[in-house]
């Protein structure tokens, strides 16, 4: 036997291990790690939730503050225009906002709303909080429609317990509002007296009409 080759001695075969960095590089691009990710308390699925509840009751909130409110197609309105809307109704004491509609509807629910108003949440919906009368705040938002050529429309709306479709809600709009009423019939006492009882015939006369539309819509 070659004694060269019996004095040659066979390495053992090292298999390198690799390194955190090259564990690391190989998950980036799609490898699946063998460590699987626990979710604790503070997991996103859970705050999720915490935060849909507290929308929930921000909801709530402004519906118990309203004395009124409403629904409003506010598609094709660019920021500015909103911008513009909101700070007229502020004028009202009123305030326009977007919530999510599953998230409305449930809170009509949990403060026992009537199930009539579930037809308005659907599409694009802004929700118009009314403090104080509901005629002008309406009037407000049709004059943004056909005069400014904006692109809200009303849907319906919730006035003193009651649910109006778009027709009546817009007829409520023509309605005088309590101070316009109470300026024509200052403007009639301080008129001369063979015109005092013409100017309170005009004033009941136009809320005869009013009425009279609205009745028509019901």
């Amino acid at each position: 036997m070659n004694t060269e080759l019996q004095n040659t001695q066979v390495k053992p075969r090292v298999t390198e291990q690799a390194s955190p960095a090259s564990n690391s590089s190989a998950n980036k691009f799609g490898n699946k790690s063998s460590n699987k990710e626990v979710k604790g308390e503070d997991s996103t699925p859970r705050k999720g939730r915490i935060q849909r509840q507290e929308d929930i009751e921000l909801i709530k909130s402004r519906l118990q503050d309203a004395d009124a409110f409403l629904f409003s197609d506010y598609r094709g309105l660019s920021v500015k225009q909103i911008g513009e809307v909101r700070k007229k109704l502020t004028t009202f004491s009123s305030s326009m906002h977007v919530h999510k509609n599953k998230l409305f509807k449930r809170a009509l629910q949990e403060l026992g709303y009537s199930d009539a108003l579930q037809h308005f949440l659907t599409g694009p919906t802004a929700h118009v909080f009314i403090r104080g009368e509901a005629s002008p705040v309406i009037k407000t938002l049709i004059d943004f429609e056909k005069k400014e050529k904006y692109s809200i429309s009303v849907k319906g709306s919730y006035i003193e317990g009651q649910v109006y479709d778009q027709d009546q809600t817009e007829a409520l709009s023509k309605i005088p509002s309590r101070e316009q009423l109470l300026a024509n019939l200052m403007g009639a006492m301080n008129a001369p007296a063979q015109k005092l009882a013409s100017g309170l015939q005009d004033t009941i006369a136009k809320l005869a009409r009013s009425l009279k539309a609205l009745e028509e819509t019901l």
